[in-house]
C-alpha cells in the first residue's frame, strides 16, 4: 500500500473479515486515510465496479473468484495475483495481467500503468473480459455440471 502514494488513486475495500482492524491500523500508519476506504459489506457491488478505472486481486489462494468474474463482468481491466483460479480468468496482457504474489512492485507498476494509458488503449481488454466472462455464466456452468454428475459413480 505505501509503495503506491499517488494522491489520484483511491483504493476501496469490500468485505469484512479477520483483517480488517489489522488493515485500518497500517492505512492509519502511512497515512492513506484519505486515498483508502474499506466499506465492509456491500450490496452494490456492480455499481461500485462500474465506479472504477480497474480491478486488483492481489490474493494468496482462490479458487475461482467470484470477485475477479463479477470484476470481468463489468469489462474492468483486471491486475491479479498468478495464481490458480486466477488464471482461468485471466489471461496476461489479453484481458488482464497476472503478477507473482510476493511481487508488490510489479502489482505498482500495473496500476500505474492503467492509471497513465488512455482509456481507448485497455478497450480491448475490457471487451474481452465480457466476451470471456460468458463462459462462465450459471448455464454453461449447470450444464457442465449435469454432465459431470451423470457420469459418476457412487465409487467416485
Amino acid at each position: 500500500i505505501y509503495m503506491l502514494r499517488d494522491k489520484n488513486i483511491y483504493y476501496i475495500l469490500c468485505g469484512k473479515g479477520p483483517e480488517k482492524e489489522r488493515l485500518n491500523k497500517i492505512i492509519k500508519q502511512y497515512g492513506l486515510n484519505s486515498q483508502i476506504k474499506m466499506l465492509g459489506f456491500r450490496q452494490d457491488i456492480p455499481e461500485l465496479l462500474n465506479s472504477s478505472d480497474c480491478f486488483v486481486f492481489p490474493s494468496k489462494r482462490e479458487g475461482l473468484s467470484v470477485a475477479v468474474m463479477e470484476a470481468m463482468a463489468v469489462g474492468l481491466p483486471i491486475i491479479a495475483s498468478d495464481i490458480r483460479g486466477n488464471r482461468d480468468l485471466v489471461k496476461h496482457g489479453v484481458n488482464g495481467y497476472l503478477c507473482k504474489c510476493e511481487n508488490i512492485g510489479k502489482f505498482v507498476k500495473r496500476i500505474m500503468y492503467i492509471k497513465e494509458k488512455e482509456y481507448s488503449e485497455f478497450e480491448k481488454m475490457c471487451k474481452e473480459n465480457k466476451k470471456m466472462i460468458q463462459k462462465f455464466g450459471i448455464i454453461l456452468n449447470n450444464k457442465h455440471m449435469k454432465e459431470i454428475l451423470k457420469n459418476r459413480t457412487i465409487e467416485d
